[in-house]
């Protein structure tokens, strides 16, 4: 069932047909997006934003 699930999200992601979460909002909402869309821990993502609002 798994396998399954996998093949169609990477079928899905070949096509470009996934959808994306919108990189909106405060900054927590923007980790997250972000997170999720580049497969990295929310909380280094959300301190990468804290230290590139400083610059």
């Amino acid at each position: 069932m798994v396998n399954g699930i996998l093949r169609k999200l990477v079928v899905l992601k070949e096509n470009e047909m996934l959808p994306l979460p919108k990189v909106e909002g405060d900054d927590r909402s923007q980790a997250r997006a972000l997170a999720t869309l580049y497969s990295h821990p929310v909380v280094s993502v959300y301190l990468l934003l804290l230290f590139l609002h400083h610059y």
